[in-house]
């Protein structure tokens, strides 16, 4: 009986024995690996991170100093309208200047051509009533 008991109790340690090596297998086969894995994963999901949130600020300035190209773009347009509608108003108010000069010219040589034109009347014999002829 008593060496049952210690072939048992050799059978239970060679079990055991067994079960650790298998455990101690798993571990350093598979959990490890794979939670080392997931470590490395973890670190290249912050680093994913950080560079997602550096992109995001960099897309964030390049929008903002695209906004301040587009006013300023903007700005430009609006002067050189301006300028171009006081260029023109400039212009026309030049022609106008001209136009009234020119008018006043011919206005003048109208006048003149007038006084030239007119037909020198000579003076009609004036009417003399009942008394008429006397001679």
């Amino acid at each position: 009986v008593a060496d049952e008991a210690i072939e048992d109790k050799d059978e239970q340690k060679e079990l055991f024995s067994l079960w650790i090596c298998q455990v101690e297998t798993f571990f350093t086969t598979k959990f490890f690996p794979a939670f080392e894995y997931e470590k490395v994963l973890r670190d290249k999901i912050e680093e994913i991170k950080k560079q997602d949130a550096e992109l995001a600020e960099l897309r964030k300035i390049q929008a903002e100093e695209l906004r301040k190209l587009i006013a300023e773009k903007e700005v430009e347009e609006v002067r050189r309208r301006e300028a171009a509608l006081l260029e023109e108003k400039a212009k026309a108010k030049r022609q106008a200047s001209k136009k009234g000069t020119y008018w006043e010219k011919v206005r003048s040589w109208r006048g003149l051509l007038l006084k030239k034109e007119e037909p020198q009347r000579e003076p009609s014999p004036k009417k003399r009533g009942p008394e008429g002829s006397r001679t």
